[in-house]
């Protein structure tokens, strides 16, 4: 936590990646792929986030709130901007 708060953890970008299909090669569309979503009671202070392939909603947490990366940093910016 100290060190997410330090800015210790600062991320630049996720690399970009040519996926293909594993049966009959074809290039994976935007459209095909995965999209991540985080649980903002777990991930909100979380240093992994970036690299993250998110949450799976596996029925471990009790308080489940799936978001997208982009709402995540959102509430990571207004959270970082309150007074603890």
């Amino acid at each position: 936590m100290q060190a997410y708060r330090s800015g210790l953890s600062r991320f630049f970008g996720k690399p970009k990646y040519r996926l293909y299909h594993p049966v009959d090669g074809h290039l994976l569309e935007e459209g095909e792929l995965m999209v991540p979503r985080f649980n903002i009671h777990r991930c909100l202070e979380c240093t992994s986030v970036p690299t993250c392939v998110g949450c799976t909603d596996c029925g471990s947490c009790k308080q489940v709130e799936l978001v997208s990366m982009e709402r995540l940093l959102e509430m990571r910016k207004d959270y970082l901007t309150t007074d603890l």
